[in-house]
């Protein structure tokens, strides 16, 4: 079982850290979820601080226009809107909390992307996006 921490930062960026355990061991029994609340104001505060650090010519606001066209003419508007949330920093379950779709059906369009765009990790992804806007500009 999976347990995700997140938090909204400036520009539509997500900040997220994540915890696994088995589902054979319970997953997260509620008194440690109990234990964890006291600290996602202090989580967040982190990750915005850290966001408020950011070099000067990463600005929200560039990458934000920019990847409203990545890919545009290649995917469909969801695998675009997938992609961008990818490139934000989403992962799958962010993805579908914020958009209230099932994790199946993120898995599916994340999947259908990346064959289009000749990929297949995440990593290409990001590689992909800025070899684009290199060229772009």
């Amino acid at each position: 079982m999976e347990l995700t921490l997140l938090t909204e930062l400036p520009g539509g960026a997500m900040g997220e850290v994540s915890f696994a355990r088995p589902a054979a061991d319970g997953g997260f029994p509620d008194d440690l979820l109990d234990r964890l609340r006291p600290f996602l104001p202090l989580f967040g505060a982190a990750f915005a601080r850290l966001w408020s650090r950011q070099a000067p010519g990463l600005s929200a606001a560039k990458p934000e226009r920019t990847l409203e066209d990545f890919a545009r003419n290649s995917l469909s508007p969801r695998e675009a809107e997938i992609v961008q949330m990818i490139l934000k920093g989403h992962s799958s379950l962010s993805i579908s909390l914020t958009l209230g779709i099932a994790l199946p059906t993120v898995k599916s369009h994340r999947k259908n992307a990346y064959a289009k765009l000749g990929i297949s990790t995440q990593q290409q992804l990001f590689n992909a996006f800025l070899q684009w806007q290199s060229k772009a500009r």
